[in-house]
């Protein structure tokens, strides 16, 4: 017997090795679109759903769940995405797990904001950077069952969280809510440190218990050995799965075509194609280089827009309005001073990326020029220590040396 679990910022990959000990699984980052059929073609007895993604990369298809049930296939879902599926698709038989799932399977919860946060990369062991709208919920339910808070602020608060965007609901933003008049929703400020004292020592982070209850079910399933369970629906073939496969299938030819070029691969003729992260890395990796710059780069945008958020910084429409006047500058996009937006369009097109994503970019890159203006004043022995530790201190002086006698060379061939 064997299991698949897709998870990520929710449960750790220490968590599931300490309580899966002994059982034979493999462990993989949040689902997208095609995992789960692709994981199909390993045929685990069961597939457990905790994280996955959205909105940038093309969320796991309710389609690809239905194909591994009618394979024979269990699915679990819990927490995040696993626990959205699940509510959806619990009819058809995959198994939810958790309060996550009751609420969503009950209507109670309807919105998938509720389980959406922000997080690092996996080399980062997806720190979160926001928090669920689902655990702030439950925190300050249970903080007013414990006579923190009255019930009528318990409301207040959680009406302020639900009006955020989930990439800012934390709970120092909580803790700092004002209503519409701007006045403090907590003023009191004993009941500010007894509830800043209570998230921190007692919050709830629903979608990691709910997590571990299901890698608990799945495990108890293991031992008891999976039951033989016919699908209680006719899977439908339709063009859509079709092309979904299809376009799978030409992924993985090009994944194996090591002798594809980036240009290649970037000029695809399917806009909505992804690059393995895999594939892009022995690309790069070609030059290192350009490699070392990029991933220098990136680094340095992923660091700024993750200290804005431990800052609390909102984006505000001004700062949106910069960073897109900025980002078409740079790019050329500006024709007699009237945005050109056919260029626009067809960089968009050439990038892969939809109006949507491009939109969420330049708000992560207001992010990053308020963090540019944030720390653009280095002290002079900053910039240093940082051109000797670069091996670069030599050369500018160097530089400087030949400029100076460049100038004075000038001066006396003037006079």
């Amino acid at each position: 017997m064997n299991m698949i679990l897709f998870s990520g910022p929710s449960l750790s990959e220490k968590e599931v090795e300490n309580r899966w000990q002994g059982l034979n699984y493999v462990l993989h980052p949040p689902v997208r679109q095609g995992d789960i059929y692709k994981a199909c073609q390993k045929r685990p007895d069961a597939i457990g759903i905790i994280d996955g993604y959205f909105e940038r990369v093309p969320s796991v298809w309710h389609k690809e769940i239905l194909w591994a049930m009618d394979q024979g296939i269990h699915v679990y879902g819990a927490g995040s995405m696993g626990a959205l599926r699940a509510a959806e698709l619990s009819v058809y038989g995959m198994q939810g797990v958790g309060k996550i799932f009751s609420d969503f399977l009950s209507g109670e919860l309807e919105d998938d904001d509720e389980v959406s946060i922000i997080h690092g990369c996996a080399e980062q062991g997806y720190e979160a950077y926001s928090e669920a709208m689902v655990s702030i919920r439950v925190t300050l339910q249970a903080a007013h069952a414990s006579g923190i808070i009255d019930k009528g602020c318990s409301q207040d608060l959680i009406e302020f969280s639900k009006k955020l965007h989930y990439s800012e609901r934390s709970y120092a933003r909580v803790l700092c809510a004002e209503n519409s008049h701007g006045e403090a929703l907590i003023s009191n400020a004993q009941t500010m440190q007894k509830l800043k004292q209570f998230i921190g020592s007692q919050g709830i982070n629903q979608k990691h218990e709910d997590a571990l209850a299901l890698i608990e079910l799945m495990a108890k399933h293991y031992m008891q050995g999976f039951a033989i369970r016919p699908a209680g629906f006719v899977f439908q073939y339709t063009d859509n799965w079709q092309q979904m496969i299809d376009q799978l299938a030409q992924r993985q030819s090009q994944n194996k075509d090591n002798a594809q070029s980036v240009n290649s691969v970037l000029e695809s003729s399917i806009v909505d194609q992804t690059i393995e992260d895999e594939q892009l890395g022995e690309l790069l990796q070609r030059n290192k280089m350009e490699y070392q710059l990029i991933n220098s780069e990136a680094r340095f945008r992923s660091m700024a827009i993750q200290e804005s958020y431990r800052q609390g910084v909102t984006v505000t429409a001004k700062m949106l309005d910069e960073a897109k006047h900025r980002f078409c500058h740079e790019n050329n996009f500006i024709i007699n001073q009237n945005i050109d937006l056919r260029a626009i369009l067809h960089w968009l097109k050439r990038q892969q990326l939809t109006m949507l994503q491009f939109d969420q970019l330049i708000q992560d890159q207001a992010r990053v020029h308020w963090y540019c203006k944030l720390s653009e004043k280095l002290k002079v022995h900053e910039t240093i220590d940082y051109l000797k530790i670069s091996g670069k201190y030599q050369s500018l002086i160097d530089k400087l040396k030949n400029a100076q006698n460049d100038s004075s060379e000038q001066l006396i061939l003037q006079q």
